[in-house]
């Protein structure tokens, strides 16, 4: 991130390590990459309080709901809304657009029902019984059974799909496969094109000067996709972006040299690897152990991404609230072992594999 004197208006570049999904988070499956991009303009009744860089978990605040009750045995909330909210086409933002929104990711039989939505979003609406109105600015939402993470499930606009809010006037017009990139949400900017880079689809947005919490300092943002984490620092070397996500952590030193602001913290987000256990060789679960044991986990992080992340015992990370920091290290580096393992596997030879 380049440092620089304050000042007012202008565009963000920002450097994606991806491009960015369909813009329609309850039925995107962009990831980290996308979700920086839709954070922008789409909002939950909820959301995590990003200000906060010290705590490892974040806390819930706010957002399209001023407050919030629950209900003693866990399975009744009540949203009171904001009111004077609108989407980025105009229409207004109140009970029967929390519900047409649900019912898109839940209620099998409704008219607007969509079932890449809901499966995308399967973990949150799984437990949902009911959504109902009480007025135009109170919603309770009864669930079957108490489910502790309920809330935390609607500010993930990182994840496969997302409970965030869309226009029902822009659903019902583009319908659930038209509506991609023609999704106006409440969010404090708003899609205005795709990019086409030679590294895949960007895209730009602009302020919403209407937004019910005050307009953004900045007339718009844009973001480029820059898969290669060495180009991501070149290009803020180069003045070709602003700000990058994940640079070339063997040139964090030279970006700080250069009078950029490196931010590091503890984040969600672990890398792992994801094994086909149905087929040869990694149907044999002494395989995946010997893998497993074959990387030097320390010397990958200290040398290869210069101390810039972490070593994993578990995989859940600092920033999730169930990780356990006394969680046994189960497969310490044991290149002997792993030897052991694949002979007994029938891989004596050691074996070779795509990532």
């Amino acid at each position: 991130m380049a440092t620089g004197k304050p000042r007012l208006g202008g565009t963000l570049r920002v450097g994606l390590d991806w491009e960015v999904d369909i813009v329609d988070p309850p039925a995107s499956f962009g990831g980290w990459n996308t979700g920086r991009v839709v954070q922008q303009m789409f909002e939950s009744l909820v959301e995590d309080d990003l200000e906060d860089e010290a705590s490892p978990q974040t806390r819930l605040v706010p957002a399209l709901a001023h407050r919030y009750e629950v209900s003693p045995d866990g399975r009744v909330y009540t949203f009171y809304l904001r009111e004077n909210v609108r989407f980025h086409d105009g229409n207004p933002f109140d009970a029967k657009s929390v519900i047409f929104n649900f019912e898109r990711m839940w209620r099998e039989n409704a008219p607007h029902f969509y079932p890449v939505a809901a499966d995308y979003n399967q973990v949150a609406m799984q437990s949902v019984e009911d959504v109902r109105a009480f007025d135009k600015y109170t919603v309770e939402i009864i669930l079957r059974e108490p489910f502790p993470e309920f809330l935390n499930c609607m500010t993930q606009e990182d994840a496969p799909g997302s409970v965030v809010f869309i226009s029902p006037k822009a659903l019902k017009g583009h319908g659930n496969e038209g509506v991609a990139d023609h999704a106006p949400g409440t969010g404090p900017f708003k899609f205005v094109a795709r990019l086409s880079t030679p590294f895949g689809s960007g895209v730009e947005m602009a302020r919403n000067d209407d937004y019910w919490n005050s307009a953004s300092y900045l007339d718009g943002i844009r973001f480029v996709p820059l898969p290669d984490a060495d180009q991501r620092a070149k290009a803020l070397l180069d003045g070709e972006v602003d700000l990058a996500y994940g640079p070339e952590p063997t040139r964090l030193e030279e970006l700080r040299a250069n009078g950029f602001v490196v931010r590091e913290g503890p984040i969600p987000y672990v890398w792992y690897f994801i094994f086909n256990t149905h087929d040869a060789p990694f149907h044999d679960p002494r395989v995946r152990r010997a893998v497993a044991l074959a990387f030097d986990r320390r010397r990958l992080s200290e040398e290869v991404f210069t101390g810039a992340t972490g070593v994993m015992a578990g995989i859940l990370p600092p920033a999730s609230p169930s990780y356990e920091p006394d969680f046994p290290e189960l497969y310490p580096h044991d290149p002997e072992q792993a030897k052991a393992l694949l002979a007994e596997a029938g891989l004596a030879n050691g074996l070779s594999f795509k990532v």
